[in-house]
């Protein structure tokens, strides 16, 4: 084979390929992250508004300590006069011993209940702060 030249070497190549559609991969990957980030707003928002309700409520109990405290207070300031009187008259034979008895338990429910509302400044004094975040 006169005048064809002899070639000893050899050819490399890429193919790149372009799909002309995805066949709607990346609009469903889109819907779903935006659903993602919608789910993700909506527990934000649920979490601000539970938060919100508790310091609302623990704000609401806090502010009626004073009251409490100052019907606790008085209950037992009338029990205590109550019994007072309930005893004088007993020991000048005035009363009997049923009537004594009945202002010494109104005096005790009387000193229970300025307990529980030192049990409410407490416990309302903490939720307060836990509320608001003072502490966790």
């Amino acid at each position: 084979m006169r005048g064809s030249r002899v070639q000893s070497g050899f050819k490399a190549g890429v193919v790149l390929s372009f799909p002309l559609g995805d066949g709607g991969r990346r609009s469903a990957e889109t819907k779903e992250q935006r659903k993602m980030l919608a789910a993700i707003a909506a527990q934000h928002h649920a979490l601000e508004n539970k938060i919100a309700s508790e310091v609302s409520q623990a704000w609401a109990e806090w502010s009626a300590l004073s009251e409490v405290k100052a019907a606790a207070d008085a209950e037992f300031k009338a029990s205590d006069e109550a019994y007072r009187v309930a005893l004088i008259r007993y020991q000048e034979g005035k009363s009997i011993l049923a009537e004594l008895t009945d202002a010494r338990s109104q005096l005790t429910h009387a000193r229970l209940s300025v307990a529980e509302a030192t049990q409410y400044e407490r416990k309302s004094s903490a939720k307060l702060a836990r509320a608001v975040g003072s502490l966790s």
